[in-house]
């Protein structure tokens, strides 16, 4: 029956030891999800597509040791280990009904122009295996040294190393037998089997640097730096086709992003704290930005759904500023106001946007 069933679970302790100088924390987990779809993807009333079922599980682990000093003193700083591993089995299956040849094909084939019989699709469906397995570890620092009273520096530096492998197949059967070139030719425009794997290995250093200055009792103004890091994937729906109808493999990975923040910002309390004013200014840019792309391939009938890939560069940079103030006891009234800019640097294969 059409519908969904879901259930998760899991697991956490956290561990806290106080050596003196530090304090040591181990924080350990499981989770688990248990996702079971069957849904009526054409989205209409007519035997189209007359199920997709997509059962998956997912059981993920981590573990974190974290050491963190104590005291008052001018530097305070953390310094720790991380593990994480992954696993995500899951098997697709979609079986067309009577409707289906008419929506997705045609009465007739392309070039051959074969008459395709109405129940063409009644029955041909797809079944499918997916695995893929992660693992990821990361070492971190951060140190916070109050330079004098009034300005703190805040360095932090994180290196994270990934590693993910991916094995997706689909076979196709059922429908009306043929022996009809065109018309399995047709047939497999829809619904082709497909089997690849899948490696995928990054490992990048990221961090932070931020400097604050307690101008006054009432006024603070920073600045920052960050460099971030997203890691690559693997597709795991299937990939677009090449003119001989195989799977084009050099898609099948998705390159890590990375980015840089620079921030400015100035916090402002006024008037016995009856007015709060803060405002910063922001710009980003992110490499390899990883975006859902539409690949138009000739060899369909039905054009492969969009796959995750990279464009080279984003930009975005804007302001962002927020008041509060306490008009009487018990009466406030918060303003807010944000203006951003972003630009792609290139995206021709990118999907229509909603309003189009």
């Amino acid at each position: 029956p059409l519908g969904v069933d879901t259930n998760e679970g899991g697991v956490s302790a956290i561990t806290d030891w106080n050596l003196g100088f530090a304090t040591l924390t181990s924080v350990s987990a499981w989770r688990f999800w248990n996702w079971d779809a069957e849904n009526d993807r054409d989205y209409t009333g007519l035997p189209v597509q007359l199920s997709q079922h997509i059962p998956s599980r997912q059981d993920q682990y981590s573990q974190e040791l974290r050491l963190a000093s104590n005291g008052t003193g001018p530097i305070s700083w953390v310094a720790g280990l991380y593990g994480f591993r992954q696993k995500l089995v899951g098997r697709p299956i979609s079986i067309y009904g009577p409707a289906a040849a008419r929506y997705l094909i045609g009465t007739t084939t392309g070039a051959a122009n074969t008459p395709v019989p109405s129940n063409l699709l009644d029955g041909y469906g797809q079944d499918g295996r997916t695995d893929f397995r992660s693992l990821s570890y990361a070492a971190f620092g951060e140190v916070n040294w109050r330079i004098v009273p009034t300005v703190t520096a805040t360095v932090g530096l994180r290196y994270t190393q990934e590693d993910k492998d991916g094995y997706y197949t689909t076979t196709v059967s059922g429908g009306p037998v043929t022996t009809s070139t065109a018309l399995i030719n047709a047939r497999l425009g829809v619904l082709r089997p497909q089997s690849y794997e899948a490696h995928d290995s990054d490992g990048s250093l990221s961090g932070r640097g931020n400097i604050a200055w307690q101008a006054t009792d009432n006024t603070m103004a920073y600045a920052s730096y960050a460099r971030g890091f997203k890691s690559g994937g693997i597709n795991m729906s299937g990939l677009p086709l090449d003119n001989s109808n195989r799977p084009v493999l050099a898609t099948a990975v998705v390159r890590p992003e990375r980015n840089e923040t620079y921030e400015i910002g100035i916090k402002n309390t006024l008037f016995d704290r009856r007015l709060i004013f803060n405002l910063d200014g922001f710009y980003t840019k992110v490499r390899d930005f990883q975006a859902t792309v539409v690949e138009n391939s000739l060899t369909q009938t039905v054009q492969l759904r969009g796959y995750l890939s990279n464009i080279p560069e984003v930009t975005v940079k804007g302001i962002e500023a927020d008041i509060t103030a306490i008009i009487l006891p018990g009466l406030s009234t918060r303003t807010s106001f944000a203006y951003s800019d972003g630009e792609y640097s290139n995206y021709p294969a990118g999907p229509c946007p909603l309003e189009v």
